[in-house]
């Protein structure tokens, strides 16, 4: 039996620290990977391993995992970060919760994959995807559509949940008021790290780094200073790209 399960966010490593009040950059031209407050958390999720034991290694994970579906619900955890559509029969009782917070300042944090459309830069067919879009700007519709993969928030800030709110109980028999409570505090999908042009080339190699912290290959300070290297290079390239499509057009 574990205490946590081990899961926080499909970009975890741009939102370990957010639980701290520290965003990964100042969302600009600047990475905060290597401060000190980061790098304070990054410590804590690796000692959640290593240290105390209250979470499974990579090497236990598998013996232990559930068929299918989020990690927690195999019966031997206490507590995880659920974000996908959980079983439809659950042999136990089980509830969600927020995270409590008791930081200094606004709540900053990233702790849940929500549901959120995405348009790449340079696509085809972008007048269609604009439909879709405009489409969605309808609350009926946008509160039906997150459930198709198990979400119960609208992406539509101002309303748009309730229908999804309701099927998500209807379906599981869990409130899942926590997930809208949680999604007034958290950010776009990767902290809008994503909208960078270099962004996808510099992400696989600050991902390698990352397992090795938490495989100990590497220091938690020579990663965060590691990472934040690509990803000031990622941030800085993207800047200057921006500038010389800018100018052409």
């Amino acid at each position: 039996m574990f205490s946590f399960g081990g899961t926080r966010s499909g970009y975890d490593r741009f939102t370990d620290g957010t639980n701290w009040g520290q965003p990964p950059w100042d969302g600009q031209s600047k990475g905060m990977l290597d401060s000190p407050l980061w790098q304070q958390a990054e410590q804590f999720w690796v000692d959640c391993i290593h240290k105390w034991r209250v979470q499974p290694t990579a090497q236990e994970k598998p013996s232990i995992a559930p068929p299918s579906g989020p990690f927690f619900f195999n019966g031997k955890t206490a507590m995880d970060v659920v974000f996908q559509a959980p079983p439809a029969n659950i042999s136990f009782k089980w509830s969600l919760a927020t995270l409590p917070y008791s930081g200094k300042g606004k709540n900053v944090s990233g702790r849940l994959g929500l549901h959120s459309l995405h348009m790449g830069q340079g696509g085809k067919n972008a007048d269609v995807v604009w439909q879709v879009f405009k489409w969605f700007r309808n609350k009926e519709h946008a509160g039906a559509f997150p459930m198709t993969w198990g979400s119960p928030v609208s992406p539509l800030l101002d309303g748009g949940s309730d229908a999804a709110q309701a099927e998500y109980q209807r379906r599981y028999g869990v409130d899942p008021k926590a997930f809208l409570q949680t999604a007034l505090s958290a950010r776009r999908s990767g902290w809008g790290l994503q909208s960078l042009v270099k962004f996808a080339d510099y992400d696989p190699q600050i991902q390698a780094y990352y397992n090795d912290m938490f495989a100990q290959k590497i220091a938690v300070s020579d990663y965060g200073r590691q990472a934040n290297q690509l990803l000031n290079q990622a941030i800085e390239e993207s800047q200057k790209i921006l500038k010389i499509t800018g100018s052409k057009q």
